[in-house]
């Protein structure tokens, strides 16, 4: 009864708004030097659960639990925000797909999924979770030196397949020019050219050459158009001048 005591109070004080795993209560646990087998654990969440305060998503093979917040509409699992956040967290993951270009003004339409592309499984997977319909997805980029912060780099490149992005928005173009400034570009180029398809590389060093004078991007450039393939993207290119040099055409 102590025992289930402690951790009733760890998980109200530590995980309110987050999703979480007997694992999790047992590295708080050894952190304050307290010592519980993951049997005592694991039985106290079932316990807990009987009780209906903690719930069950049956995600993991072990499942993630939560907090039910209480509402006049009855309980409720955690707000988005925060199941997304454990999610990414869990599975070294990112938001990509409609959800992302949203979010980033490249689209106006509204995301009925959430895709969470994963650095750390090599399978898909797809569930309800806290009312959202989310699927995880294995990443294109199989790298070990891939590190978090790196996450951004993959996104923008994800961004740059325009063909993906539903109805995208008129200043597109304007909007990735922006996004890219603050990051490495031969990084960008490194990643783009090992792991996106040709018409990202096009792109990429389309806005790159334009913008970024300094860089020695001939060599890249060649790579991409030495085919002659033709690369058409849904949007007027008005404001890339050199796109057909990277034979990127209006579709």
């Amino acid at each position: 009864m102590k025992n289930l005591s402690f951790i009733k109070k760890i998980i109200k004080d530590k995980y309110k708004n987050k999703l979480f795993s007997p694992k999790d209560i047992i590295q708080d646990l050894s952190n304050i030097s307290k010592n519980m087998s993951r049997i005592t654990v694991t039985r106290i969440f079932k316990k807990l659960k009987e009780d209906g305060v903690i719930q069950l998503v049956k995600w993991r093979k072990k499942g993630l639990y939560y907090v039910p917040r209480q509402t006049s509409l009855g309980l409720l699992p955690p707000r988005e925000k925060y199941t997304i956040e454990t999610l990414l967290k869990a599975y070294k993951a990112y938001i990509s797909g409609v959800a992302l270009y949203n979010k980033w003004n490249l689209t106006t339409q509204m995301p009925t999924e959430i895709i969470c592309v994963s650095i750390s499984v090599n399978y898909s997977k797809k569930r309800q979770l806290s009312g959202l319909c989310v699927k995880l997805v294995p990443s294109k980029v199989r790298s070990k030196s891939l590190r978090r912060e790196d996450i951004k780099y993959l996104q923008y490149l994800d961004a740059l397949n325009i063909t993906k992005i539903p109805n995208p928005d008129p200043q597109i173009l304007s909007i990735l020019k922006k996004k890219i400034k603050n990051l490495s570009k031969t990084k960008l180029m490194k990643i783009s050219r090992k792991y996106y398809p040709p018409r990202v590389n096009a792109l990429l060093g389309a806005i790159i050459e334009e913008n970024y004078k300094n860089i020695d991007i001939q060599s890249f450039k060649k790579e991409f158009t030495c085919t002659g393939s033709i690369y058409k993207i849904p949007i007027k290119l008005t404001s890339l001048p050199g796109a057909k040099d990277w034979n990127i055409i209006a579709s």
